[in-house]
């Protein structure tokens, strides 16, 4: 189904790409894709947050940084804000904890090692205990995340 206007981002791959991404990666892409046709990759509406020093970070990479480690995608809920001061002098991530979890640097510091393998290395990031986080505790099906927050 395609709606319009979306404000989706797409990177689109010709055939012959796509294989080449794929072998890379070590990936048989011979049963992914109909032979010859081009592949969009769509992954939603992107905002970055730009970081101190240059660079940035966009909440897609948050999350596969939150769920690329078994012990932390079992210790966060996956609630969480970048925040940033406006002027790109100080960001920062903060994660949202299970309950009953104690705050863990381990969380934290295995999540900015994933990001800074990414250039976001600047990024500040802590985790707070599950009542403790300020942004709500549980999913609102009724409203999308919001996820980025300048001040």
């Amino acid at each position: 189904l395609i709606r319009y206007r979306t404000g989706d981002t797409v990177k689109l791959y010709s055939h012959e790409e796509f294989q080449r991404l794929c072998k890379r990666a070590g990936i048989d892409a011979g049963p992914l894709v109909f032979r010859g046709l081009p592949l969009g990759l769509v992954w939603g509406r992107v905002r970055r947050l730009s970081l101190p020093g240059g660079g940035s970070v966009s909440p897609p990479e948050v999350k596969d940084a939150l769920f690329r480690d078994q012990y932390v995608a079992a210790a966060v809920t996956g609630n969480f804000r970048l925040l940033c001061d406006g002027t790109a002098r100080s960001a920062r991530l903060l994660i949202q904890l299970k309950p009953g979890m104690p705050e863990k640097t381990r969380v934290a510091h295995t999540v900015k090692g994933f990001l800074g393998l990414q250039g976001a290395a600047s990024l500040s990031v802590e985790t707070a205990a599950f009542h403790d986080f300020p942004y709500g505790f549980g999913p609102d099906y009724e409203r999308k995340n919001r996820y980025v927050i300048e001040a």
